[in-house]
């Protein structure tokens, strides 16, 4: 009789064993699972970091040539806070580096930005020193004015996979 104990024993040990291992290996598949999706989304959310702040720089760019061809401040007609050019870069692949992977390449392609510049209003610059923003005095407040600082918020907007999104503002002048 003591033998026959011995043999059921042994059976239900190894099953106990079984289901704490399959437990076991559930557990870490839905860990690793949850940690490969959450790698996956902050890797997202950086691309589209960058995606925005590629944008940023075409949107400084834009300033720096709209100045120079045309000879003064951009969007210099709109009033303060008003947006004076949006527009939307579809495809981020014209960044390709040299060296780079296809891979890359046909992820940036996928790639889009929104950009913003507003108009903040002017400062009025003399001798290298402000002296202040519209304040309601004439054209002459401080004396002769010698240059005027443009100033420009760009905000821009990167969409990445997984429906993430990147948002990146920043404050630009100009000296004219």
């Amino acid at each position: 009789m003591n033998k026959t104990y011995k043999k059921g024993s042994i059976l239900v040990l190894s099953i106990v064993m079984l289901l704490i291992m399959t437990t076991m290996g559930a557990g870490l598949y839905y860990t690793v699972s949850k940690t490969a999706f959450n790698t996956d989304i902050d890797a997202s959310k950086n691309e589209t970091i960058y995606t925005a702040e590629s944008c940023i720089s075409e949107a400084v760019t834009w300033l720096e040539q709209e100045a120079t061809t045309k000879g003064v401040a951009p969007c210099k007609d709109k009033s303060k806070n008003q947006s004076c050019k949006k527009w939307t870069e579809e495809k981020m692949n014209k960044y390709h580096a040299p060296g780079e992977s296809n891979i890359q390449y046909s992820k940036l392609s996928k790639k889009k930005c929104d950009v913003e510049i507003f108009n903040l209003g002017e400062v009025a610059v003399k001798g290298g020193s402000g002296v202040g923003f519209s304040i309601g005095q004439s054209d002459s407040y401080g004396g002769n004015l010698t240059s005027t600082k443009y100033l420009y918020k760009i905000r821009s907007s990167g969409t990445g996979r997984k429906a993430t999104n990147g948002v990146i503002e920043i404050v630009g002048s100009m000296i004219l």
